[in-house]
């Protein structure tokens, strides 16, 4: 007889058996902390090509680089690791801060109350203070918040809080919501158009729409094939067959036409 498969290693399949598409989420997740690791040392060293891709965009700001390489981290680990109590209750603890964070700038940027933790530590770095592309913009704090309820909601369904099924189309449809906000902000870039770059002075920078971007994919594969959006394109229906197959074409189409 062979031997019986060990804890770690039933909670492993289990979750791999629920779910078969985390490797997607650990490439997405992997993509955002290279992001976010190219956004700190393009800072630390001075290096516009690692924090902004081209000189003179809207470089990715410090607390977006930190806030981003985090969320990535924690979504790469919540794919990777079996759905363990105690683990996941540390990743929502990480995630929980980052949803505050981007939930307080959105309250000062909204009220003008002085509640914004980026604004708290930049204070002590005069330079960086007063330097508007230090900060992070409105639209990345929006996204920031999404991203950050999708993974708590992910993750307390992962610690029993939460109900599966219905939450997992909540967190499908946030993410759903991400990629689409990245998306307007990738595209404003695209076609040079400053109403879809954010405001005049502070857009989101296109890094911080590309991470936002990855991240949202990972929250709709984390919900699951049986939740919404992902549940539209599985399957052999002919509903899933037709934007498995047009949706990429148009996508396509888009860009060549951008570009031409």
């Amino acid at each position: 007889m062979g031997e019986m498969p060990s804890r770690a290693q039933d909670d492993t399949l289990t979750q791999t058996t629920v779910n078969p598409y985390l490797r997607t989420v650990r490439i997405c997740a992997a993509g955002s902390i290279l992001i976010g690791v190219s956004g700190i040392l393009g800072w630390i060293f001075g290096i516009p090509e690692l924090n902004s891709i081209i000189p003179g965009l809207k470089p990715f700001a410090i607390s977006a680089s930190l806030v981003f390489l985090a969320l990535g981290i924690v979504q790469f680990l919540s794919a990777s690791a079996p759905c363990r109590h105690g683990r996941m209750l540390i990743f929502l603890g990480v995630t929980g801060i980052i949803t505050l964070f981007g939930l307080l700038e959105i309250i000062q940027l909204i009220t003008g109350v002085l509640v914004s933790i980026e604004d708290a530590i930049l204070r002590h770095y005069p330079a960086l203070f007063n330097n508007p592309n230090a900060h992070i913009a409105p639209i990345a704090m929006v996204l920031v918040l999404l991203i950050g309820l999708g993974q708590t909601l992910y993750l307390s369904q992962c610690v029993g809080w939460t109900p599966r099924r219905g939450v997992s189309h909540l967190v499908g449809i946030i993410g759903a919501l991400v990629m689409i906000g990245a998306l307007v902000s990738l595209l404003g870039y695209l076609y040079g158009t400053p109403f879809l770059l954010g405001r005049e002075n502070l857009p989101i920078s296109a890094l911080a729409a590309l991470a936002a971007l990855l991240l949202g994919v990972g929250l709709v594969v984390l919900a699951g094939d049986e939740a919404f959006p992902l549940s539209q394109f599985t399957g052999a229906s002919t509903q899933a067959r037709l934007l498995r197959a047009f949706l990429p074409l148009t996508a396509m189409l888009m860009l060549v036409l951008s570009l031409a």
